[in-house]
């Protein structure tokens, strides 16, 4: 390849390097005003961001997905980890009942599976036996997947 050819193919890749940096970056700053996304709430809504309250408390919750299939996906999983649980409610003056969650550990980069007995975490779903949380791990996986854990 001769030195010009060189030259030339350096310029278009460098463009293509500062086209894909820019896309990065507005992936990164997803939603800006004016841009589509899908959100749960009885059925999936399509709503164009403009920064109300109601947005921001969707990206606060991480109810928002950039697709249709994704906040399907989403409501999918969170309804079969809500049929799982089937109502369980832990007693927490009982120190003695073994509360499962699911969990993902940063160290194997996996969902696992844990309990408390005293400990109440913020935020956790927690299940009637080991077995059931160990049966929720691949819907929080999907959750993971499409951003809304």
């Amino acid at each position: 390849m001769s030195k010009m050819n060189k030259q030339e193919r350096l310029k278009q890749l460098t463009k293509q390097v500062e086209a894909l940096k820019a896309e990065i970056e507005a992936e990164r700053h997803w939603p800006n005003d004016g841009d589509e996304y899908y959100f749960i709430s009885q059925v999936i809504e399509r709503v164009f961001w403009s920064g109300r309250q109601s947005d921001r408390l969707g990206r606060l919750n991480k109810n928002i997905f950039q697709t249709y299939e994704a906040a399907i996906a989403v409501k999918n999983a969170k309804l079969a980890i809500d049929d799982l649980q089937d109502g369980f409610e832990p007693d927490w003056s009982d120190d003695n009942q073994d509360k499962w969650y699911v969990c993902y550990s940063h160290y194997t980069s996996r969902f696992v599976k844990d309990y408390a007995l005293s400990l109440q975490h913020y935020g956790n779903i927690y299940f009637r036996d080991k077995k059931t949380a160990e049966k929720a791990i691949p819907y929080f996986e999907i959750l993971k997947e499409q951003g809304a854990f």
